[in-house]
Formats: structure tokens, sequence, C-alpha cells
């Protein structure tokens, strides 16, 4: 879990979930709007979850037999399933305004949004030697070296076996591997979204009226 994923979370605005080719269905708009109240739910408890899993790990609480790093796994899972849902209705809005090819402006929107600020957090984090590793009851210096610190910058340190640094930048190489894989869920959604109205309307004609 990590405070990025928790930004991220709070910017997504339940106003840009909702496609601009629903207007004149006022049916599917109302079930829209009471989604996006849902999104609100979710996005609210995540946030909580991601600062709640720092807060417990720097303050070393350990209630019981509960592991506070499950908290801040499952925060960052439920992160993964709300992006998720809200890129398909970016990307469902952006196929349905534009005949622009869907993969080049969404990865271009995506690598602006995270690899500026990314990118000033490992600099800042490299250059002033800022402790950064999150463990219990403190912070760690991790020593870096010409490597690791290349493949924070780049965001690949999962493929790379590099450690993130600072560490909260360690799911940031999933959120962008992601991305890279959404267009093209998007589009085999579609297609047998399509393909099975084909067949449903098919089957209604055939069904014989008795």
């Amino acid at each position: 879990a990590h405070w990025t994923n928790a930004m991220n979370v709070a910017a997504l605005s339940p106003v840009n979930v909702t496609p601009t080719h629903v207007g004149d269905r006022p049916a599917l708009k109302d079930e829209l709007a009471a989604n996006s109240h849902n999104l609100d739910f979710l996005r609210s408890a995540v946030v909580l979850l991601v600062v709640g899993f720092h807060l417990a790990k720097y303050f070393n609480w350990q209630p019981g037999r509960l592991q506070v790093t499950d908290f801040g796994l499952l925060g960052v899972m439920l992160f993964f399933v709300h992006t998720t849902l809200v890129l398909m209705f970016s990307l469902e809005r952006q196929r349905a305004n534009s005949s622009v090819p869907l993969f080049m402006p969404f990865m271009m929107r995506r690598c602006f949004r995270i690899y500026p600020l990314a990118i000033f957090a490992v600099a800042f984090v490299y250059l002033f030697r800022i402790p950064s590793d999150l463990q219990f009851g403190r912070f760690d210096l991790l020593h870096q070296t010409a490597g690791n610190f290349a493949a924070n910058l780049l965001l690949i340190q999962n493929v790379t076996r590099q450690k993130a640094n600072p560490g909260p930048l360690w799911s940031l190489p999933l959120e962008l591997q992601m991305y890279l894989v959404l267009p093209a869920l998007f589009l085999f959604a579609s297609y047998l979204k399509s393909a099975w109205g084909i067949i449903d309307r098919k089957s209604t004609r055939l069904t014989p009226v008795t």
C-alpha cells in the first residue's frame, strides 16, 4: 500500500465515471449515478486502509493476531479494482467521442499523471539521502546503486528485481503494467458484449410465438 495510490484514488472524481452518451437514457443514467456513490464508498475505504496501514506500521501497532500488512495489501487490491472500473468507463467515453485509437492517448494520459511526480520523489530521496523504507516503528535508509536508481526512475523495479526507493512506490510498476493491458481487455469485453447481443437477438427471432 502506498500514499500515491491513496492520492490517485482521492483524485478520481465520480463525475468522470458517467459516460457522455447515456444522457438520453434516464434509467441507465440513474443507475450510473448510484454506482458512483458505491465508488465513493470504495474510494474512502481504500484511503482509510492505506493510511491506517502506514500509521499502524510506523507507530508499531500490532493488535493481537491481526496482520496490519494485510490491511495495506487489501487497500492496494481494492484500489486496482476501483481504478480498473473507472478507467473502463473512461475508455468507453473516449471511444464514443473519438475515432482515434484507444491505446496511445490512454497511455499518454496515464504516464503524464504518474511519471512526473514519481521521478521527482525518486530523485529527491536519492539526492538528499532520505530514509524512506518503512519498517515497524522506523524508516530505514536504503543503499541505492545506479541500477536501482535507474529502475526506480523508470518504474520497472519489479521487472529488474530492485527494491523501491522511496518504499511507497513499490506498487506503481504494477499499476503501469495494468494500464498496458486495460485497453486490450476493454476491446475484448466490448467484442464479447456485441457478439452476445447479436446471438441474443437471433435467438429471440427464432423463438416460436405460442
